[in-house]
This record gives C-alpha cells, structure tokens and sequence, in this order.
C-alpha cells in the first residue's frame, strides 16, 4: 500500500560529511584541469574550447523551459534546481547541425555541418564510434582525489531535440587518458542543432564506493511512528494542496526551507550547491 513502506540504506561513516570537490588545488580534494596540446594546423596550438567553456556561473542553473513555466515555478522544486548546479558545464565551441546517415562506415555515420572553420573543428567533434553517436573530443585531462571519479554526462534537466546525452564515469584520480563526450542521435535522417555555447557535457564528482557501501533494506513505515506521522500529515496537506483550485498563487516550503511538518529545522539543509570555478594554473 502507497505510503506503508520505506526504503531505508544505511552505510558506513564516509569521512563525515561529504566532501566538497573544489577547483583550485588544495592538499586533499582538488580538482585539477590540465590543458592538452594538440596538433590540428602542424602547429603548436590549444583547441579553443578553452576554460571559458567550463561554466560553472550561477546562471548555469538556469533552464529555458524552466523559465517559460508559469512564474517560473519550476525554480521552486529544490531538488531540481540543486541537480542544475552541482557540477561544471562543457559549452559547445562551434555552432553545427548533424544528422545521423545510415551506413556500415563509422566515419560517415554523423553528418556534419559547421557554421565556420570545419577543417579545424572535424578533429574534435565527429563521428568516432558509429552508429549514430556524436562525438566531442575534450582537450582536458582531469585529477580528482581517490577514489573520486568524475561522472560525464549532459547537462541535467536538458535535452536536445533527437539526441541525448550518452553519461560515464571515468577514473580521474589515476588516468593519464582524455575521454569524450558522447551523444546519441535517436531519429536517423533528422538535423540536429548545436548552437554555439550550447551546454554539451557535465562534470560531476562521484564516488560508486560510498554507493557500494550502503545495505539496503525495506521496512514497515510503522516501525518508524515519528516518520509515520510526519509523512501523513505531510501527504493529508499536499493533497488537499493540490486539490486546490488557488494553489498557483502559493506553494509549500517546508522542503524548501529545510522544515519538517512540526517545524524543526534540519541544521544541514542545503538550499543550492555552489562549486567553484578553475584557476589557471602556472
């Protein structure tokens, strides 16, 4: 019965509370970016992706559908706006349509069109793997604190029409190797637009051992009363929240403000996640 069980996963102390990974180099949990020189005129010569394409601004949490939602009252989901925020944006250095083209050639897989400059931007934004995936070549390579890996996906509460974001989690605290970011063409035939700027990848902090490290367990919600008894009260006002023929001119806070339904406070609650940006180094 809806509301009768609890999932309840219980792991080890994990250094205290979490660690926040920052973009400058400090002695245990620095997040460090490495330029990687590349070839593409017989010169020595950065791709300019550049570290101005690694956002990690307080705009970067912003959504175009966000703000079209009435009063743009999809801001107000926490959870929603704090997945927005919590890691560093890849923004597309040039902008092109692709297409996915049938065919056994991998080279020829994806379609391209730049706006400017193909010879140079082929090197990095092409059709690597076949069947139908895009792929950004990333002149970076990454360090993170072990065991900390990064997790490399699209942008989170975004999507591009006929394609998605491929995601992966990449060992940075030990690989001298660049990795790419990949996107998956779902409609053969239909032009995709990337626009210049356009967020194209997304940097995380992940450690799988801290979810290795959880027991998970089912329980009676009733073996938990204090739990029980907030959840209800909880669910009778939502309900009677959403059933509300005025609800679009308030909205409930408690999760917001980081309150239970009798009032306390959860001296931990976040209500946005701030990460720093990169510092160039010598």
């Amino acid at each position: 019965m809806a509301g009768e069980m609890a999932l309840d996963m219980k792991g080890g102390d994990y250094g205290g509370r979490a660690r926040r990974v920052q973009g400058r180099q400090t002695a245990s949990t620095s997040l460090s970016l490495h330029g990687v020189r590349f070839l593409p005129y017989g010169t020595h010569r950065v791709c300019r992706f550049g570290l101005a394409r690694l956002d990690h601004r307080a705009r970067a949490l912003e959504r175009e559908w966000m703000d079209q939602t009435p009063n743009r009252f999809a801001y107000r989901c926490l959870p929603l706006v704090m997945a927005n925020q919590a890691g560093w944006i890849v923004r597309c250095p040039i902008g092109f349509r692709a297409r996915w083209v049938a065919g056994d050639d991998y080279r020829k897989s994806v379609e391209i069109h730049f706006d400017a400059d193909a010879p140079r931007w082929t090197r990095w934004i092409s059709s690597h793997f076949g069947s139908g995936v895009l792929t950004f070549a990333l002149p970076w390579l990454f360090r993170t604190p072990r065991p900390m890996l990064l997790r490399v996906s699209g942008l989170p509460n975004f999507w591009k029409e006929g394609a998605i974001g491929l995601e992966g989690l990449v060992e940075t605290y030990w690989s001298p190797y660049t990795f790419t970011m990949n996107w998956k063409l779902t409609r053969p035939g239909i032009w995709t637009r990337f626009n210049l700027g356009d967020p194209i990848c997304f940097l995380q902090p992940s450690d799988p051992a801290a979810a290795e490290g959880l027991e998970p367990r089912i329980r009676a919600l009733a073996e938990n009363p204090e739990l029980k008894a907030e959840f209800e009260a909880w669910n009778k006002a939502r309900t009677e929240f959403i059933h509300d023929p005025n609800r679009g001119t308030s909205w409930q806070k408690n999760y917001f403000q980081g309150k239970t339904m009798a009032g306390a406070e959860e001296g931990e609650h976040r209500s946005k996640v701030s990460v720093k940006g990169f510092e160039k180094g010598a």
